[in-house]
């Protein structure tokens, strides 16, 4: 999909081992470029993310916003650490991610953030919503402002999944508005 100012990067994916832009060449994107990977649970969109900063070569550094609150996100986090290159340097941040943006603010480095969408669930948890909007406002000013390249992975959760209840329908809200307001900075 391309609007005015980006094109969406989705990672809408069944099949892991033929992951790729849809529709579309990597090796032809520009580098220092800000992209948003979207797609369902457990659709490839951290391999592809992966993919993407691999084929750079910028100083890598992923950002890992999962906290560890039962055996199952054990497992997945295991999973995703035994698939990063050990010269990734990793940051594990849960809430302030324009914090550490703005930090490693440089046109030198490669930042991938995984997720966004495990970041905004972070934030309902903490039930505060000045603190929500804080971050929210926080890490939409830092996308704008950042000169290295970007990938910020997020789930697709709005192709049909019904609110069960208030928190559902605020998760809903609130990443399909973060989601608008990272695409809005993305320039892929």
């Amino acid at each position: 999909c391309v609007t005015q100012q980006f094109k969406i990067c989705l990672a809408l994916l069944i099949d892991t081992e033929n992951i790729g832009y849809i529709g579309h060449n990597y090796s032809s994107v520009n580098t220092l470029m800000k992209h948003l990977v979207l797609g369902g649970a457990r659709s490839g969109k951290s391999i592809f993310a992966g993919q993407i900063a691999t084929a750079s070569d910028l100083e890598i550094i992923y950002i890992a916003t999962a906290l560890i609150d039962d055996e199952e996100m054990r497992n997945r986090i295991t999973i995703h650490q035994q698939r990063r290159p050990e010269h990734w340097a990793l940051i594990e941040e849960p809430i302030q991610l324009g914090k550490i943006l703005n930090e490693e603010n440089a046109e030198n480095k490669f930042i991938l953030i995984d997720s966004l969408a495990l970041w905004l669930t972070n934030l309902l948890y903490q039930k505060n919503e000045t603190l929500l909007m804080k971050e929210h406002g926080s890490l939409v000013t830092a996308v704008e402002r950042f000169r290295g390249e970007l990938v910020i992975v997020s789930n697709e959760n709005s192709l049909g999944l019904s609110p069960v209840n208030n928190l559902a329908q605020k998760y809903i809200d609130i990443n399909g508005r973060d989601r608008k307001s990272t695409r809005l900075n993305s320039s892929h």
